[in-house]
C-alpha cells in the first residue's frame, strides 16, 4: 500500500472504534516526539495498526467544530525513500504539492516554503475536486535523508483544526529514541 493511500484510508476511519490515549502530553513515532493539541488525542487500536507499525503516529479531534464537515485528524507517515534534495527550492515543492493533489484526485490551493524549526520545509495545501469542504494540508519534514509527511486533514474552514497542526508542527524535536508511544 502506498503512502498516499495510507493517510486517505486513515482520514476516513481514525475517528471509529480507536481506543485513545491521553491528550495534552507529548507523543511520539519513530525519530520524532510533537505535542498533542488541545481537543485532539493520539488515536490507537485496528484503524491504526499499519501506520504505527511503520513508526507513524495519528491524531484525532475528540469533537467535530461545528459547521465543519468532519472530524480533523493529524498523521504522520515516515517517507520510506531515502531525498537528497533542497526542500527549500521552490520548483521541488511546487512538483511535490502537484503531485501530491493528483494522487489525492484534490484541487491544489496553495504551495510554499516554510521556516521551520528543522530547517526549509515544503508546505501545500488541497481540497477534494468536488468536494470543497474536504481538505488536507501536507508538509514534509526531513533531516538527513530521513522523512516524515505531516497530513493534516481538515475542513478548510475549521481553525482550531488549522491551529492545531500548526502547533504539531512548531513542536517537532527530532528523537532517535523514541519509539511510537504517548508519552
Amino acid at each position: 500500500m502506498n503512502r498516499h493511500a495510507l493517510v486517505v484510508i486513515l482520514a476516513g476511519a481514525i475517528g471509529t472504534g480507536a481506543a485513545w490515549a491521553a491528550s495534552g502530553q507529548m507523543a511520539a513515532g519513530r525519530g520524532f516526539k510533537v505535542s498533542i493539541p488541545p481537543g485532539f488525542v493520539v488515536a490507537q487500536g485496528d484503524p491504526v495498526k499499519l501506520l504505527t507499525d511503520m513508526g507513524g503516529l495519528a491524531l484525532a479531534a475528540t469533537t467535530r467544530l461545528e459547521g465543519t464537515s468532519f472530524l480533523a485528524s493529524i498523521v504522520v507517515v515516515p517517507v520510506p525513500t531515502p531525498m537528497d534534495a533542497d526542500l527549500g527550492a521552490p520548483a521541488l515543492c511546487d512538483q511535490l504539492a502537484q503531485g501530491s493533489a493528483a494522487k489525492a484526485r484534490a484541487t491544489l490551493t496553495s504551495q510554499k516554503i516554510i521556516a521551520a524549526s528543522w530547517g526549509p520545509g515544503c508546505q501545500y495545501e488541497h481540497v477534494e475536486t468536488g468536494n470543497p469542504a474536504r481538505g488536507a494540508i501536507g508538509t514534509l519534514v526531513y533531516r538527513g535523508k530521513a522523512g516524515w509527511a505531516v497530513t493534516c486533514n481538515l475542513d478548510p474552514k475549521d481553525q482550531r483544526a488549522r491551529a492545531a497542526c500548526a502547533e504539531v508542527l512548531r513542536s517537532w524535536k527530532f528523537d532517535d529514541t523514541s519509539g511510537g508511544a504517548a508519552r
